[in-house]
């Protein structure tokens, strides 16, 4: 392999990580933005006065550990439901997808 063609490979592939890394910033932004909507709406549904919320959430930041409400027998791991595996495949076929498209913008 010549030093042109090695040269050639790493210009493609610190392309691709450039690609990548953009897409991971973004996924990390809308997680983030998910997860500030999950609270926001998790916070109005209950129904107390601000200060009273205040003093809830007080109490849950001074709290050394949260206790878990997991009936007996139940460890809360692999119960995936329907819904989730089917996320799980769609976002399996939409990676394979992004890759794809990856490949032909930096002609791969």
């Amino acid at each position: 392999m010549t030093a042109e063609k090695l040269r050639e490979g790493l210009e493609r592939a610190n392309r691709l990580a450039a690609l990548w890394q953009a897409r991971a910033k973004e996924l990390e932004r809308r997680m983030k933005e998910q997860e500030n909507m999950e609270i926001v709406q998790a916070v109005r549904s209950i129904a107390a006065t601000p200060e009273e919320l205040k003093d809830i959430l007080g109490r849950i930041k001074n709290m050394k550990e949260i206790p878990l409400n997991v009936s007996e027998g139940d460890s809360g791991k692999g119960n995936l439901s329907h819904e989730d595996s089917i996320w799980d495949s769609e976002a399996d076929e939409m990676d394979k997808e992004d890759v794809r498209e990856d490949e032909e913008k930096l002609h791969i």
